[in-house]
């Protein structure tokens, strides 16, 4: 049997709504699936409420899309960017300093598709 899970796009115009409308589409335990896109991903590989094999429907996708522009990419990757370079500022803790200098390239190449226009936030999640 084939899961349907049903997103409502008239809700979803941030990250932050996106994973409140997915949990509760799965009934995810205590409405949860995730604060980042990183988390997002674990939760829905992870028995967040969400059983495969499944269909994800996302009615009203076009309104979503207009909220998840290229602007918003360029916000997400440059906190998380900012984030990391903190992270490696800090030499206290014992980081994987090649995956996290990863990271700041990953985010680099993607904020250089979304200043020129090429990729939405909207189509990265």
């Amino acid at each position: 049997m084939v899961n349907t899970y049903t997103l409502n796009g008239d809700k979803i115009w941030s990250l932050e709504s996106l994973f409140k409308e997915f949990a509760i589409a799965v009934n995810a335990p205590n409405n949860y699936f995730g604060t980042n896109l990183t988390q997002f991903d674990d939760c829905l590989f992870g028995g967040f409420g969400l059983e495969a094999p499944c269909v994800i429907i996302w009615e009203n996708h076009e309104i979503s899309k207009q909220h998840l522009d290229s602007k918003k990419l360029l916000e997400y990757c440059s906190e998380i960017r900012q984030n990391v370079e903190m992270i490696l500022a800090d030499n206290e803790q014992d980081y994987d300093k090649g995956y996290l200098v990863e990271v700041i390239q990953n985010c680099d190449n993607i904020l250089k598709q979304g200043l020129a226009g090429e990729l939405t936030l909207f189509e990265i999640t």
